[in-house]
């Protein structure tokens, strides 16, 4: 994100791969990394920007920071505040998401926003002490603890972002999600798509409840997860213009693509078309 201050790999010694260091408050300028970064409050709250959204975070919250994501701490809300940082470097985090191949991962590097969970006192026991064996350890860059940290460290997304089974569904809501992912409804208005819930037996305050519930975000979140991953889709793999393919996938503000786009792909729709065409003889 251009307009940010940049902090690069230059940050970690040679060889250096992993990072871990627990601090109380320190006063940050707006920047973003090329590396992943993870950190969760032990204890206080602070108030958080990512991506130009502020929000308030308190002892047990962990956020998961891709290359590309700018954020900075405001304003400490208490004097006890102390979180524990984790920079990992891009190879070594890829190693991990690799090693675990779950779509929830390519899923997490493609969201538009970094995601923010929530811990309880024995998930973070457990990563206090596995830390504590690394540094203990004597080999806190290379060795096979650290890429089981950030494996396990993975393994939170997947674990506290999986959606429900889709037998474990309601019926309602399974008939709700095949009429959303059908491509017609790409094409619906915000108005439209809640105008469908009224076909069905429940009130809408219900109905949005009970899908955020089960598939851990709004139904309007959703239907936009759609459009986006569509519209990348046929960007690697159609010869339609850009221009064709924002229209297909239902959104009329250009300004607002471009800006999303680049948010979760951290690259233009010219430069995914680009790459992808087949190259001449």
């Amino acid at each position: 994100m251009s307009g940010y201050h940049n902090i690069d790999e230059t940050f970690f010694l040679p060889e250096q791969e992993f990072f871990v260091q627990t601090l109380d408050y320190i006063e940050t300028i707006y920047h973003e990394h090329s590396f992943f970064e993870i950190f969760y409050v032990l204890s206080g709250e602070i108030l958080h920007t990512v991506n130009d959204r502020t929000e308030r975070l308190v002892s047990g919250d962990i956020v998961f920071l891709r290359p590309g994501d700018a954020h900075k701490f405001e304003d400490k809300h208490s004097d006890d505040f102390i979180h524990t940082d984790i920079l990992i470097k891009n190879s070594l985090f890829q190693k991990a998401v690799t090693a675990l191949d779950s779509p929830l991962l390519r899923d997490f590097l493609l969201a538009s926003e970094p995601y923010k969970l929530h811990l309880n006192s024995h998930e973070i026991s457990f990563l206090e002490e596995e830390i504590r064996t690394i540094e203990g350890s004597g080999k806190p860059n290379l060795s096979a603890l650290t890429f089981s940290f950030v494996c396990n460290l993975l393994c939170l997304i997947i674990k506290k972002v999986s959606p429900a089974p889709n037998n474990a569904l309601p019926l309602w809501l399974r008939q709700l999600i095949s009429l959303l992912n059908s491509s017609s409804s790409f094409t619906k208005t915000k108005k439209e798509l809640y105008d469908m819930l009224d076909s069905l037996a429940y009130n809408r305050s219900y109905i949005s409840r009970a899908f955020k519930k089960y598939m851990n975000r709004t139904l309007t979140d959703y239907v936009n997860d759609l459009r986006f991953t569509s519209a990348y889709s046929l960007l690697r793999s159609t010869d339609r213009t850009i221009s064709d393919i924002i229209a297909s996938v239902g959104i009329s503000n250009k300004t607002y693509f471009y800006k999303e786009f680049y948010k979760r792909y951290h690259a233009t729709p010219a430069q995914i078309k680009a790459k992808h065409e087949p190259q001449q003889d």
